[in-house]
């Protein structure tokens, strides 16, 4: 069997890890800590609710949460019901909130009580339909009174729809990008190995649940054993000191972060004295600065490795890694790199022909783990 054919559904290999390490730390958010027994078990009493209420392989589910255990229990839940996860940040812009609503119309959606007024609010405003609401708060409560409904029973297919993210735009309205569910498995396979992330790795959780590197945060660790590490709120990620107290108190070993963060956290004067159990900083989304590398190289060397990724929403998280070497940091850029095995890359120009070395041109990606295309959009 090749490469291409073992990626398949992420929420399998998280229960196959659950089952190996039921009673550690999964997630870790401000003083909450839920054990993977624990996690599993909400997911799967959530997916029985999603069914019992008429959800099935293909629904759509919103996510109404910001909340780091809530969301992820929303996620694998909804997959375990062969569902559509839609993550919709409740800290978003109402409009923004409105227009994303409003292109997918969810039939179902999760939320937490505080949260139910405001979606329904949202719904109507949208135009959409009322969704039918579960309270994660209140309806998962074991021996709630919701009827477990029917529950797939196939092994899920790779190439199944699982995920609605939106393109930021910036070019426009907001495009649904939706998401393949090997391309989850595949991209978070890849970092396990070449991260070497096991059991008990630490690992931030500092993403919105609207972008897909919520996706990296969460199942890196949680397909390996690890424990997903989430500040008590959103306000610790701007505040650049608090920041840098939490990644030292709570010994982060692998931080996810935008390249902005990152330049926010060497500007609080880190040195090799912080971060002692911290082993790689992966960014992503933004370009990397050959002058933040320098100012990190000049603290930490190489005992902190940067790993710099990219790859847009539309190819599944990411798809492309560069380790970077101090020498980088006199580059006038700092290189994405080369492609994960499962994808190529090509350079092409105006006509779509591969542009010859040095010539500048588009970016090209080729994978079987990109997303199916835009949600309602030929």
């Amino acid at each position: 069997m090749n490469q291409v054919e073992v990626y398949g559904a992420v929420q399998d290999l998280f229960s196959q890890t659950a089952a190996r390490f039921a009673g550690s730390t999964a997630v870790e958010s401000g003083g909450r800590r839920v054990t993977y027994g624990e996690l599993d078990a909400r997911a799967e009493r959530l997916a029985s609710a999603l069914t019992s209420l008429g959800a099935a392989a293909g629904s759509m589910v919103g996510v109404f949460t910001n909340d780091p255990v809530e969301v992820i229990t929303s996620i694998l839940g909804s997959l375990k019901a062969g569902a559509v996860f839609c993550p919709l940040d409740p800290s978003f812009p109402e409009k923004r909130l409105e227009v994303m609503f409003a292109s997918i119309s969810p039939r179902w959606c999760v939320t937490e009580a505080r949260h139910h007024a405001r979606l329904l609010r949202l719904a109507e405003s949208a135009g959409a339909p009322t969704p039918e609401i579960i309270l994660l708060d209140q309806d998962l409560a074991a021996g709630a009174g919701l009827r477990p409904g029917p529950r797939p029973t196939a092994f899920p297919d790779p190439e199944a729809p699982c995920s609605i993210y939106f393109t930021s735009g910036s070019t426009g309205k907001p495009k649904a990008i939706l998401g393949k569910l090997k391309g989850i498995d595949h991209y978070v396979r890849w970092e396990i190995d070449a991260l070497g992330v096991g059991p008990g790795t630490r690992v931030s959780q500092l993403a919105s649940p609207s972008f897909d590197g919520f996706l990296k945060d969460a199942f890196v660790p949680l397909c390996a054993g690890g424990t997903v590490c989430a500040p008590e709120s959103r306000d610790v990620v701007l505040d650049a000191s608090r920041l840098v107290d939490w990644l030292n108190a709570e010994q982060i070993e692998v931080l996810h972060c935008v390249p902005s963060v990152f330049r926010s956290i060497i500007n609080e004067g880190v040195d090799d004295r912080h971060f002692a159990a911290m082993r790689y900083v992966v960014t992503a989304g933004e370009a990397l600065l050959p002058s933040d590398v320098k100012r990190w190289m000049d603290a930490f060397g190489e005992r902190v490795r940067l790993v710099n990724l990219y790859g847009p929403t539309e190819t599944t998280i990411l798809k492309l890694f560069h380790f970077v070497k101090p020498e980088d940091a006199a580059r006038p850029s700092i290189p994405i790199g080369k492609p994960m095995k499962g994808a190529a890359v090509l350079v092409v120009d105006q006509q779509n022909q591969p542009c010859a070395v040095g010539d500048v041109g588009e970016i090209y990606i080729r994978t079987p783990y990109c997303a199916h295309g835009y949600h309602g959009e030929p």
